[in-house]
């Protein structure tokens, strides 16, 4: 099962719904499970693949993704679930628009 998330935060900043997680994919041979990150480069947030990195949370040159405590506030609280244990939490997290930890993620829906 996948979730079906979309980000938002009081600033304004709101991003387009995002299917993550491996859906009924898991686990096939080279099953993918997309993830919120911020990219390093452009300071945006993206969705990638987080199995092809070696251990999840784990940090590339280019990609800090969402289950990295740098990306949470001191009350950070609820959570979105994934796969194998990849869990960030719901709210008071990083905005790549105001640099405030205000963002949230909002379940919209579920998907196989």
């Amino acid at each position: 099962m996948g979730e079906m998330i979309q980000a938002s935060c009081p600033c304004g900043y709101e991003t387009r719904e995002f299917c993550i997680g491996v859906g009924m994919e898991g686990p096939k041979p080279n099953p993918k499970c997309m993830v919120p990150a911020i990219s390093r480069k452009t300071g945006k947030l993206v969705y990638r693949d987080f199995l092809k990195m070696k251990t999840p949370g784990t940090r590339t040159e280019s990609l800090i993704f969402y289950n990295d405590p740098e990306l949470h506030g001191n009350s950070a609280e609820g959570e979105i679930g994934f796969w194998e244990g990849f869990v960030i939490p719901a709210t008071n997290l990083y905005c790549p628009n105001c640099k405030n930890f205000t963002m949230s993620f909002i379940e919209v829906a579920l998907w196989d």
